[in-house]
Formats: structure tokens, sequence, C-alpha cells
């Protein structure tokens, strides 16, 4: 028989789902200071990369569980005020985001 690969069996691992981000702790810090902040939510994995937006860098992120991440960052002197969108990429490069879920105050 021909085997066209569309039939059953086992093609590798089944893909990971996406992350999901649904807080931070804490939720907002002043311009110009630099801070620790736990991303919570799921299905993040190992070697994840987080972004806060403009003017906020991302020195380290640790990975506790598939829940939570731990996020070192400096927030800009410069940093525009208001809400930003903390999203999540796994290292397969699959994103998730929360809009407003960290604040620049």
């Amino acid at each position: 028989t021909c085997d066209d690969g569309t039939g059953g069996g086992g093609g590798g691992p089944a893909p990971q789902p996406a992350p999901t981000v649904a807080t931070c702790l804490p939720t907002s810090a002043p311009a110009g200071t630099s801070l620790s902040v736990r991303v919570a939510g799921s299905d993040f994995a190992q070697g994840a990369s987080v972004s806060f937006g403009q003017r906020i860098s991302v020195l380290s992120v640790s990975f506790v569980d598939s829940g939570a991440l731990d996020v070192q960052v400096k927030v800009h002197p410069r940093a525009s005020t208001g809400p930003r969108t903390v999203t999540v990429t796994n290292t397969d490069g699959q994103s998730g985001s929360a809009a407003g879920c960290f604040n620049v105050e």
C-alpha cells in the first residue's frame, strides 16, 4: 500500500494549546521603576517570552509553572501612562494577550 501521510498513527506529539494571560500582580507601577510582576494564566511553556509594550523593558522571565511567570521589568521614566497589553509568547510561537493587564501610573 501507499502511505500518503494522511492515515492514523502517531504523527508526533499533539500541539500545545496557546497560552492565555489572565492577571498581572502588581497591576500597576509608576514610570521610572523596576519591579517583579507575576503574570498568571494558563498553558505557559518553559522559555516563554513576555512583552509589556513600549518603554517597558523585560529584564528576565522566570518560569514558575504552566500557570505563572515571574517577570522582572523596568518601566522607562518616559513611559506613557495608562493601560498596557501584556503578551506571553511560547517557544512554539503561539501567544496570548490580556489588554489592560498592567498600568503605568
